[in-house]
Parts: structure tokens; sequence; C-alpha cells
């Protein structure tokens, strides 16, 4: 409820001024003056404004920083105080700025998935640790946990989840399904090739976030690993709704091929004296960013929601 959200956000919301203040009282210590703070928590709630609006286009509750009691930072008293305190440990060591040293040592930074976690590219997945690709249908959202991948299709009706798991001594993907996810109602079982490597699919009954569905399970082998496709329906009148997209799914793992293994590095911020006449719309139309990518670009570069790149300025682009 209201009341208990707003208790569990105002305790969060007095660790967020403890960070604050010692954040502060760093850049003091070192010589830098406090009063950036102010514009280092203003980008941050112009990612809280990016955030709001996709959450509220994707019907979730947006996550964000400082969002329940404060507006503006320059506005907001108890802030302001933490800036105050902060001053007494100003020095006078240095005035430097230093943007452009600055973004020089952020050149060649992992932008988003890293890849031994496994990098998304617009529908697929690759991961150059593990040797292996895969794609999910065409639009879905990919969610790249860290023990899993999550893909869920606009209409948030369904989803297919990819784990992957080693068993100790060697078992096919039938064997695998029975005595390791203990799946005993097993139903439409098949076997089917995915690129040469041996699987198996069929159907149970088990839990999801829609309660008790029919799941359609697919499991194929590769060396010693087992990569375990399991996906369903939200409406139990549509169990099979996306039977044909989680087989197609499993069906399309295979190794990395030489251009894919380039793909598997994952993206990376570029440090670059913005082009003659370039818009973050420009620059975002070439960009690999597959979600919001103009609007990306323009946070990553504190020009959110307005303002255009200026001649020659340094700017990061993502590569």
């Amino acid at each position: 409820n209201l009341a208990g959200t707003a208790i569990v956000r105002g305790y969060g919301r007095e660790h967020e001024l403890e960070a604050d203040r010692l954040g502060a009282e760093y850049l003091a210590r070192s010589g830098y003056d406090p009063e950036a703070m102010l514009q280092v928590v203003s980008i941050l709630k112009n990612q809280e404004a990016f955030e709001t609006t996709v959450a509220k286009k994707e019907g979730r509750e947006a996550n964000v920083y400082h969002g329940l009691f404060s507006t503006h930072p320059d506005n907001d008293a108890r802030f302001r105080e933490v800036i105050t305190a902060a001053k007494k440990y100003k020095t006078d060591s240095t005035s430097r700025i230093g943007r452009d040293s600055y973004l020089l040592r952020l050149d060649g930074l992992t932008f988003g998935d890293s890849e031994h976690e496994g990098v998304v590219r617009g529908n697929h997945f690759y991961h150059k640790d593990l040797d292996f690709s895969l794609a999910f249908p065409s639009g879905w959202k990919i969610n790249n946990q860290t023990s899993r991948v999550i893909a869920t299709p606009t209409a948030k009706d369904g989803l297919i989840q990819l784990t992957m798991d080693s068993p100790d001594k060697k078992v096919t993907p039938k064997q695998f399904m029975q005595q390791h996810l203990n799946l005993n109602n097993l139903r439409q079982g098949k076997t089917f090739d995915a690129n040469g490597l041996k699987g198996y699919t069929a159907v149970a009954t088990g839990n999801t976030p829609w309660g008790q569905r029919r799941i359609r399970y697919a499991v194929v082998s590769r060396n010693n690993s087992l990569y375990i496709f399991a996906g369903t329906a939200r409406s139990a009148d549509q169990a099979s709704k996306y039977d044909a997209d989680i087989l197609a799914t499993a069906k399309s793992l295979h190794p990395l091929t030489k251009a894919e293994k380039k793909l598997a590095t994952g993206k990376k911020l570029d440090i670059i004296r913005a082009p003659k006449g370039a818009t973050w719309g420009s620059l975002a139309r070439h960009s690999p960013i597959t979600n919001y990518p103009e609007e990306q670009l323009r946070l990553l570069n504190d020009q959110y929601p307005t303002g255009e790149p200026g001649k020659s300025e340094m700017i990061k682009i993502v590569r």
C-alpha cells in the first residue's frame, strides 16, 4: 500500500542521502567543487524521467532514484544541506575540470552486457566464453540475467526461458528432463535436431508466473552441457500459442561463427569528435543500441531530453 511504500522509500532515502554526503565529501577532499553533486543528481533525474517514460509504455513500475520525496535537486533542501556541509573539506589544490581527459579514459568501456555474461543484439543472444549463439523470436524483449535468459513477447502473454546445466553423469536430454527436472508427466515427447546437436522436447504441467500451466520444454545436448528451454503462454485456453517459437529458439542453437565472434565481444563506448552537422537522431540511426538509441545517447552525453552535440565536441557513442 502507499503508506508501506512511503516507509520503505523513506528508509531508502536516508541511505541515499548518506551516499550523497560521502560523495560530496570525497569530491571536496579531492579538490573538486562539491556543488558538482547537483549536476550528478540532475543527470540521474534525467535517467529517472527516461525510465518513467519507458516504464509507462511497458506497463510496469519505474525503478527510480530519489523518487518519492524529491523534486529537482536544486530545490531539495536536505540535499542542499549535504552539499553545504561538504564545503568545509574543500581545498584550493585544483580547479581543473578535465572533461576531455576524463572522457578519453572511458574509451572502450563496456556498454550494456558483458561478453562474459552473454550479449544481446536485436533478437540474437551471443555468448563468447561458452561459444554459442541462438535467436529468440523477432520483436521479443530479451532479459539477460545472471543465471538465465528470459524472452517475452510485446503482449507479455508468454515467455521463453533458457538455463544451462552440466550434470556429473552424462545423460540424454530426455533422461535429464526425467531425472534432473523431475518431469514425470511428460507428454508429446519427441527428438529433434538443432544444427547437428541432439535435442528432446515434451510438454509437462508446472508452475509459471500465471499459475499452473502447460509448459513446453526443449533440452539440447552440447559437449558436456545441456541447454534447457522452457516456455509457456499466459492463457490456459491458448496453451500451445508459443510452441513453435519455443522450438524454433531451441533449434537455432549453434556454435559461434567467425562473424558472430565479433558480435559476441559486446558493445563499447567510443569517444569521438562530433561530426559536422551531427544530431543525436542521425548518430542513433547508426548505433547498435537496440532500444531507444537516441534517448540513450542523449543520456550518455547529458543532453536529455533536448540539445544537440556541438561542432567537434567530444562525445560518447556506442560501437
